[in-house]
């Protein structure tokens, strides 16, 4: 284990904030040869650039890096899919430093778990399966590293979507609750862009000629705020705003952009709806031109059986080795959104246990890397011997 917190450590001195498609890269090739010496086939995706809004609100192509794709067996009876992300939500801040948190020892640093942390969990507990006293083994295995999660996966969801459809159950190696429990439940969570055209004018000597888009944009935020309040099950973050030229001058474009979390798919809808009207409205009142611009890049999350029967089936796992399991909702998002709307059984949370998520002090119990390797080990252990007493295809969880 100390050999994978050094090599957690070299990872976290990486820079691969999301935004630097360079450093995303160099962390992505870092990962190759780890992969090549399971005997996976690995290849590095590129990836289109996706269209965004910038804070002027005009349209633009933003660059990622590529994206790992790794397979092995990939004709076995039974296929599992692990799903990592090598992107950061922030640049680096500081050099990773180890501490410790109630007597646990720690990594602190950005990446370190979110999802670096995973990655390492993933890789070691791969390692593993395939150092096992086993004959050829009936389960094969695909490894996906995202380029682009902590920007909502845009450039990167429909290649993931696409080859997960021929894996029975997905593993997604997002940080776990801070208690250890698997994430079971996920919000929806979509990005918008409103850009509000008005009319510039002077502001004294002829101010009835403007229309001051900085005042509509408020009055916009203001309802929009409000009527997230009055709506169970959605929250709104308006999380920029943009305007003006001079306080003399009457604005003739303001920007904002904002993100919304819905718990349930008709929520989703209701926030559509909602929206509508309040760009009606603000549009009327204020005779300016409005344009919204987004979507909900990730639905919601919810447990089905077939997800219910993954939980439980780890569960299971981790009490043959001394240790037990729970899972429970969180408010955050990730590519399991993605991978259960599509259909595939999927167990979310499998990384460490930490805290500090997207600031700078980040951190990671390292002893909890162990804990999540022991488990994920025993799992593809489990099904590979359920698969091989079968003498069939036993589907996700046999």
């Amino acid at each position: 284990m100390d050999d994978l917190f050094g090599t957690l450590e070299r990872w976290v001195r990486v820079a691969s904030w999301s935004r630097d498609p360079a450093g995303v890269r160099r962390m992505v090739a870092s990962l190759t040869p780890l992969f090549r010496s399971l005997g996976a086939c690995v290849d590095l995706v590129s990836l289109d650039p996706w269209n965004t809004w910038d804070e002027d609100g005009r349209a633009v192509r933003v660059a990622v890096g590529p994206a790992l794709w790794a397979v092995k067996r990939p004709m076995a009876p039974v296929q599992v899919l692990l799903v990592a992300h090598a992107d950061t939500a922030l640049p680096l801040a500081a050099p990773p430093e180890r501490g410790t948190h109630r007597g646990r020892p720690t990594l602190r640093g950005v990446g370190a778990l979110d999802a670096k942390g995973g990655i390492a969990v993933a890789w070691e507990a791969l390692r593993r399966f395939e150092a096992g006293d086993l004959p050829e083994p009936a389960v094969g295995w695909g490894v996906w590293i995202a380029p682009d999660e902590e920007l909502g996966s845009p450039a990167s969801a429909p290649l993931l979507v696409s080859r997960a459809a021929r894996y029975g159950a997905a593993l997604v190696f997002e940080p776990s609750h801070p208690d250890g429990a698997l994430v079971s439940d996920r919000t929806g969570s979509g990005n918008f862009t409103v850009v509000v055209h008005g009319r510039r004018a002077h502001a004294g000597r002829n101010p009835d000629e403007g229309r001051n888009a900085v005042h509509a944009l408020a009055a916009f935020v203001v309802e929009l705020e409000r009527w997230a309040e009055d709506t169970p099950g959605v929250r709104v973050n308006v999380g920029e705003i943009r305007g003006g030229e001079a306080v003399n001058v009457i604005p003739e474009r303001a920007v904002a952009r904002w993100n919304v979390r819905c718990r349930d798919p008709l929520d989703v809808q209701r926030f559509s709806q909602g929206l509508t009207r309040i760009h009606a409205r603000i549009e009327a009142r204020y005779d300016v031109r409005l344009e919204v611009h987004g979507e909900f890049g990730r639905p919601p999350r919810r447990l089905d059986d077939r997800t219910l029967a993954l939980y439980e089936r780890l569960a299971e796992c981790a009490g043959r080795i001394g240790r037990s399991l729970r899972w429970a909702p969180s408010g955050g998002v990730s590519d399991a959104n993605l991978l259960s709307a599509a259909g595939v059984a999927c167990a979310d949370g499998l990384g460490p246990r930490g805290d500090g998520m997207h600031t700078p002090e980040e951190w990671v119990d390292l002893h909890s890397l162990e804990e999540r390797i022991e488990l994920v080990t025993e799992f593809l252990r489990t099904l590979n011997a359920a698969c091989r007493a079968g003498g069939r295809s036993p589907g996700a969880v046999p």
